[in-house]
Formats: C-alpha cells, sequence, structure tokens
C-alpha cells in the first residue's frame, strides 16, 4: 500500500500536475502528502560565496526567504483546503487524506532523500534548466531515497492500463516490485520488452508475464516486443505505451555515473525529457 507520498515543492505557485497526481493517489490509497519546501540560504557568517554581506544585508535575504516560503506554504496549504484535505502533524488518515508541511534548510538533493528514505512514494516533477531546485529534487528522490518516484504527465491519474518496460535487469526487477500497490488496480497490464541487442529475452519476459498473472487474476496481461531498428529504445516504448492507452509506465531508472553529479543513461533521460506519459521508477 501507499500510505505517505512525499511531494517536493519548488516554486511558490501550486504545480498542478504534480500536486493532482499526489492527491490522486492519497485518495485511493486513503493516504497522507508530506509538503517538503527545501532550500540552500544564506547563513549568518558574514559571508556568502566569497563575498562579504554587513548584517542588515543578511537580514534582508532571510527576509526574502521566509517571505516566499510563506507565499509557498499558504499556495499549497489553501489548494489542501479547497480539496478537503487535512493538515495535521503526525495523524492517521483513518480513510481520509491528510497532509503536513516541512520547511528544511540545506541542499534539497539531500533533503529530499532523506526525506524519502520514510517515503513510500515520491511524486517529482521533470527537472529542466528553468527549475534547478525541482532537477536537484528528482537527482535526490531517484538515485539516492531509495524509493519509488512517479514523474506524471498530467494531474489526472488512469491506472486503468499500465504498461511495464521490461528488461532483464536489478533496476527494471525493482521498478516491478515497488509498483505493485499501482499494478493491483490495473485492469490491464502490457510488458514491453524493446530489445537492444539483436535477439529479445522472451523467456524472461513470460515469466514475468506469468507471475504477473499469479498475482493479478483479474487483469489481463499481454506481452509485446517492437523491434527498435529505424528508432531508439526511448521511442519504440513510447510509441508502444501510447498504442496500448497507457496511463503510466513502470521502469528502471539508470545512470551512467553518481562519481561527481547525476548523468542519467539515454533510455531514462529521453524518457523524462520527451514522454507525454507519467512515468513510475526505480532505481
Amino acid at each position: 500500500m501507499i500510505k505517505t507520498i512525499l511531494l517536493p515543492v519548488g516554486k511558490s505557485s501550486v504545480d498542478t500536475c504534480t500536486y493532482g497526481a499526489a492527491v490522486t493517489l492519497a485518495r485511493r490509497f486513503h493516504g497522507h502528502i508530506d509538503f517538503l519546501y527545501a532550500r540552500t540560504e544564506p547563513v549568518m557568517t558574514g559571508s556568502v560565496h566569497g563575498e562579504t554581506f554587513i548584517p542588515e544585508v543578511l537580514q534582508q535575504l532571510h527576509a526574502a526567504a521566509d517571505q516566499l516560503h510563506e507565499r509557498t506554504m499558504q499556495a499549497h496549504l489553501g489548494a489542501c483546503a479547497s480539496d478537503g484535505i487535512s493538515i495535521e502533524s503526525g495523524a492517521l488518515s483513518s480513510g481520509r487524506v491528510t497532509a503536513q508541511w516541512y520547511r528544511e534548510t540545506g541542499a534539497v538533493e539531500g533533503c529530499v532523500t532523506t526525506y524519502g528514505h520514510a517515503s513510500d512514494l515520491i511524486v517529482a516533477r521533470r527537472g529542466n534548466g528553468d527549475d534547478v531546485l525541482m532537477a536537484q529534487a528528482l537527482d535526490g528522490a531517484l538515485f539516492g531515497s531509495g524509493r519509488p518516484v512517479l514523474v506524471p504527465s498530467s494531474p489526472t491519474l488512469s491506472l486503468d492500463t499500465i504498461a511495464i518496460a521490461w528488461k532483464p535487469t536489478r533496476e527494471a526487477a525493482l521498478a516491478v516490485s515497488a509498483a505493485w500497490p499501482l499494478l493491483e488496480q490495473a485492469k490491464r497490464l502490457v510488458i514491453i520488452s524493446v530489445s537492444e541487442s539483436i535477439a529479445n529475452n522472451r523467456n524472461d519476459t513470460e515469466r514475468l508475464a506469468t507471475n504477473l498473472r499469479r498475482h493479478h487474476t483479474g487483469a489481463s496481461v499481454e506481452t509485446t516486443y517492437p523491434e527498435p531498428e529505424s528508432f531508439d529504445v526511448a521511442d519504440a516504448l513510447l510509441t508502444h505505451a501510447d498504442h496500448v492507452e497507457a496511463g503510466v509506465l513502470v521502469m528502471g531508472a539508470y545512470s551512467h555515473s553518481r562519481l561527481r553529479e547525476c548523468i542519467l543513461g539515454g533510455v531514462t533521460e529521453n524518457l523524462l525529457n520527451f514522454s507525454g506519459i507519467s512515468l513510475f521508477m526505480a532505481h
């Protein structure tokens, strides 16, 4: 079950896509939403990034940070009030959706990682060059938290048909395992196995299909093996997920290096940047 959903908060306005998806899941599972507002703020040392500031300037910076936080918090709590979501500290849901607001000072990636450890699911926005904080939040969620991450494409999350991007890897297996609460809600499961080599591992794919059928007696389970000769793997996955009208694509998240910063694998990066489908990912 999904009971605690972590929602990193970016700009002062409410992101209807991530907020809506989080509320949809919280209502479906009678869960709780933790809003996390994290920022690296100036400290009263008299120096920021090698530049000396007089105390008055530092006070102004802190006041501006407090004002931004207050606007952001009120916008999100106002949205909760409109949706009938109670703001309750440490409350058990008892069949209704609750929420709590957290403010942390520190690196966004580290804060999301820490809070994510104690969450069931993280709902994060696609990061880009215009939203560095959300890019850092997504990085911490995917590669630091050890928890599954939902990157929604719309506020309305359909679970009727769920596609699974499958290949016999640890990441893909973890994604399927983490997605069980969603898979149990589906009426139709479609396993999409795109081979990056000459031969498809059909035996492994069919074993997964058999296991899903054992778990989901009420859901149909299908397998498909698109050939990516004329297009890349990401295109093949998206094309077939769109063809079966999947509301969510379950997949492993892959990276090439974590020595200095997150460098996403090509398929993962392309899906995050260009997909019009909600992604449920695990690493």
